[in-house]
Formats: structure tokens, C-alpha cells, sequence
């Protein structure tokens, strides 16, 4: 710790010093490599000291997580408008040139991290329930633990205004951090939860797929996403640390995430990359087309093989790369683009997947790709703005910042982000979770209910019921 001090302490005094010469804040951010920690112990230590702002975030093949708590800077874009990453991405940038940095580490999710996110749809106002989460909103961590296999890093963010005393902030920093990182290994708090559960406009779920089906047969439009809720009401508060918990536990391979902003909690397990960026590359994932596991081996092998050779399926996912490839093209060169789609395992569900990747063009960030790949054919619909425009007839939900981009971006612009899915919105007691499914010509009401069916079994089982 003491020597922490010399370097937390030193790099204040540089911090100040630029706050004096310019006369605007600087933002000061210290990695330290610590111990290795269970990251839920972290996240339910910021949960039980109440922290407005808490982030969790583990890559869907575990190689890292990142637990961000407090914030001492925000990034919100409250009115609608299509450049409200553009906005962010300008407000991060002043920031990032207004920083005193220690000694970068290798690794991208240390050091000022943004983490955030934002709505669906842009322009559709959100209702009272989502009263806590802005069109679009992004936190620069008061704390962030990164752990990446057997290592682990703290990174320390503070924005001075120039008033501060180095020996004092120094202290009062590095004893918080020492609080956060005495904690042992998480065990969960509860077992078995009971709750109502009510489905949400189910007695509207045929009429609608039936009247979006005869607009695609009319040549109106090529498919259509339609998502639909479930409303929980549990008998005790509902832990999110649990949450997560039991995500790892029972979704390997997706995106764990919780995104916690005054008590209420954005949290689930997608397995949907919308994009990444790692040094000059650009990765994308095109996941559409659903069928699911099977009880045995053989059963599984068959119903993989059955989503591999289905029409509709094939035709959905390849609406999807078509879309997203035709839009990074402008972005990358040159784009991989596999010929056929490989199974995306979950374990309740297999999806048809294409991978794509490209090297970047200069100039070119992830907030301007980020900002023409959503909403994808995935969570929309293809051709895009048209199928917008269905949703909003036709959905009466508010889906917030379900099928929202989420994810996070490093001061050096790389980042990833993801479209939250299979998720829920979590509010002490309460829980709404999220299911929908591409609606094409030959879809059957039915069949997609089902399929929705299945894509809540992930949070449900989450939420510790039976």
C-alpha cells in the first residue's frame, strides 16, 4: 500500500497541476494489480452500500470481467436524436484528453473505461418504469475491478476541479479500495424463490404476428422483430449478485451483464455481439433463426441438424448478415464473411451464427459503427427504418433498453458491445423480462409464442424460481 500511495499521491499532484495551467477539471486514473477477487463479492459489496451506479460485465467466454462501482462521470443524452453516440463519443474524447494516467497496463478493460448503454428506439418516449435509465447513458467508475483468468487489476478514477488536497485524497481513495478488496469468496444468499408471474398482453401476441405476417406477404417488408413481457411480482427482494450467480452458472458462452442505475437493474445473459473493436479490427456477430436443445445426444444432434437445413431459419439469419455485412463494408476493409452459418450452443437454445470481421478504416470509431448497425435485423427487423415503424404500431410494451446496445469503450477507442437480451428489468421485488423472435412470411404465431417460451427460461431460472 505504500507504494500505491507514492504513485496515487504523485499522480494527483500532476493532475492538479494541469487543473491549475488549464482551468478546467482533469480526470486522474491509477491501475494497481491486486490480489485475486471473487468480482460478485465486489458487485454485492457496492450493492449492499447502496451505490447509485454499479456495472457487471463478464465476455461470453469469461476471459474477463469488469465490476465498475460509483461514477464520477456521466454521460447522458436525455432527448431523442440519431446522434446521441456522437454526442457521448465527443464528451468522451474532451475527457480522455483532460487525463493524467499511470503507467498503462496491457490490458484494454483497465484504466478509464466507459460503460454504458441506450434504448431500443431513440425516439419512442419511455415510460415511468424505466424512470432510471436515460435514452442513452454512459459512467466512468469511481472503482473498476478488472480480473482476467488468475490476475486482477483496481483502477482508481477521480475528476479533480483543482481544490483538492493530495495527502487527504490519497488516503480517503486508497481506503475505500482496501474495504472492496478484503471480501472472500460470494456464496449465494437465498434458494428457491416464489412468485406470480403474469404474461403481458399475451391475447395480443396471434392478431399481431398474423397482421405483421400479411404486410411481409403483401411485400410491405422482409421481417419484423416482435418482443413480448413477463411481469414477476417475488415475495422477498431479489438480489442481483444472485443473479449473476446463477447466469454463470446455468449460461456459459453469453455476455453476463447487469447495469444498475439508482436501485433498478438491467441484468441477463445475451449471447449477441453487435460489435467489437480490438486494436485496428472490427468483429461482428450475426445470430438469428432458433430451434431448441434437444433432452438427449441424439436428440440435440437432430434438432441442430433440422435448424441448419431450415428454410425459414436460413432465410431469417440470412437477412441478418446481409444487413450488418452491407453496413460494415463501409467501415472495414476488407470483411470476412463466412459462406455458411455455424450452431451457436446455449443451453436452452441452439441459433444459427455467422462471425464477421474486418480491419478498420482509418478514422472510423466504434460510436459511428455502434450508431449505423442498430437496431440489427435481430432486434429490428430488416429493411431497417421500416421495420422501426412496424414495432411501434404495432408493439404496445415499452422495451426500454431491451434490444438496446450495451458494452463499453476504452480512453484508446477500442470496445464491445452487445444487444441485451434475455434479460430483465429488476426492481426490489419486482422483475419484467424481455423475449422476442424475427417474425418472416412463413412464421406461425404459435411456434414463435413458443419460442419466446423458451428465451425467458434463462432469466426465470436466474431469479431462483423452481
Amino acid at each position: 500500500m505504500e507504494l500505491q500511495y507514492q504513485e496515487l499521491y504523485s499522480l494527483i499532484q500532476s493532475g492538479l497541476q494541469q487543473c491549475d495551467q488549464r482551468k478546467i477539471p482533469v480526470l486522474i486514473s491509477h491501475v494497481a494489480c491486486v490480489d485475486s477477487i471473487d468480482p460478485l463479492a465486489f458487485f454485492l459489496e457496492a450493492e449492499t452500500r447502496k451505490e447509485n451506479e454499479i456495472v457487471y460485465w463478464a465476455d461470453a467466454d469469461e476471459k474477463f470481467i469488469m465490476v465498475g462501482v460509483g461514477s464520477v462521470y456521466a454521460a447522458k443524452v436525455e432527448d431523442s436524436g440519431a446522434d446521441r453516440f456522437a454526442r457521448v463519443e465527443t464528451e468522451w474524447a474532451a475527457i480522455v484528453a483532460n487525463s493524467v494516467r499511470s503507467s498503462p497496463c496491457d490490458v484494454p478493460q483497465t484504466g478509464p473505461v466507459l460503460l454504458g448503454g441506450g434504448s431500443f428506439d431513440p425516439i419512442k418516449s419511455q415510460s415511468e418504469r424505466w424512470r432510471n435509465f436515460a435514452n442513452v447513458e454512459f459512467h466512468l467508475p469511481r472503482m473498476l475491478l478488472t480480473q482476467k483468468e488468475n490476475e486482477a487489476w483496481i483502477t482508481i478514477n477521480f475528476l479533480l476541479q483543482g481544490s483538492e488536497k493530495p495527502e487527504e485524497l490519497t488516503k480517503i481513495l486508497l481506503t475505500e479500495c482496501e474495504l472492496f478488496l478484503t471480501k472472500g469468496k460470494y456464496r449465494l444468499s437465498a434458494g428457491e424463490n416464489s412468485f406470480a408471474i403474469e404474461e403481458i398482453g399475451v391475447d395480443r401476441w396471434k392478431p399481431m404476428v398474423e397482421c405483421v405476417v400479411k404486410d411481409i406477404r403483401d411485400g410491405a417488408i422482409e421481417k419484423v422483430v416482435l418482443a413480448r413481457e413477463l411481469y414477476l411480482q417475488s415475495e422477498a427482494p431479489l438480489s442481483i449478485a444472485d443473479i449473476l450467480f446463477r447466469l454463470h452458472a446455468g449460461q456459459p458462452g453469453s455476455y453476463i451483464f447487469a447495469f444498475m442505475h439508482h436501485g433498478d437493474c438491467l441484468v441477463g445473459a445475451s449471447p449477441e455481439r453487435l460489435i467489437k473493436r480490438k486494436r485496428e479490427e472490427y468483429y461482428s456477430t450475426c445470430l438469428a433463426g432458433s430451434i431448441k436443445r434437444g433432452k438427449n445426444p441424439v436428440e440435440d444432434e437432430l434438432l441442430g441438424r433440422e435448424l441448419l437445413n431450415d428454410k425459414k431459419n436460413r432465410y431469417e439469419q440470412n437477412l441478418v448478415v446481409r444487413m450488418l455485412s452491407e453496413k460494415l463494408k463501409k467501415y472495414c476493409e476488407p470483411l470476412e464473411i463466412p459462406a455458411e452459418p455455424h450452431l451457436k450452443q446455449l443451453k436452452n437454445i441452439y441459433h444459427l451464427c455467422t462471425p464477421l470481421k474486418g480491419k478498420a478504416r482509418p478514422g472510423i470509431s466504434i460510436f459511428t459503427v455502434l450508431s449505423d448497425l442498430h437496431p440489427s435485423p435481430a432486434l429490428g427487423g430488416f429493411p431497417q427504418q421500416e421495420a422501426m415503424r412496424k414495432i411501434r404500431e404495432e408493439e404496445h410494451l415499452d422495451r426500454g433498453w431491451y434490444g438496446g446496445p450495451i458494452g463499453w469503450v476504452n480512453a484508446d477507442g477500442s470496445g464491445e458491445f452487445i444487444v441485451a437480451i434475455r434479460c430483465g428489468l429488476v426492481r426490489q421485488k419486482e422483475a419484467f423480462l424481455f423475449a422476442g423472435c424475427g417474425i418472416v412470411e412463413d412464421s406461425d404465431p404459435v411456434s414463435e409464442y413458443e419460442e419466446t417460451q423458451i428465451k425467458f427460461q434463462p432469466m426465470l431460472s436466474a431469479l431462483g424460481g423452481s
